[in-house]
């Protein structure tokens, strides 16, 4: 068992790194385009934004919401 989360670990350590390497290491061939977000991907952002921080400051509504579902 021991052996078998050496190697995951060892697994996921290359990964990670590999990440690393392209995100700061090599440069881009060319630069990024622009952003282009329309009018029902910035609402949608807008609704889910406003629900995370309201179920995650307000907590009474994730606890009504836990108590329906396991109802």
């Amino acid at each position: 068992m021991v052996v078998f989360a050496a190697l995951n670990s060892t697994v996921s350590l290359y990964y990670y790194l590999l990440l690393v390497k392209e995100a700061y290491i090599i440069t881009p061939a060319k630069q990024p385009g622009e952003l282009i977000i329309d009018h029902i991907q910035r609402a949608s952002l807008l609704i889910l934004t406003a629900g995370m921080i309201l179920l995650g400051l307000l907590p009474i509504f994730s606890s009504r919401i836990f108590f329906i579902v396991q109802s």
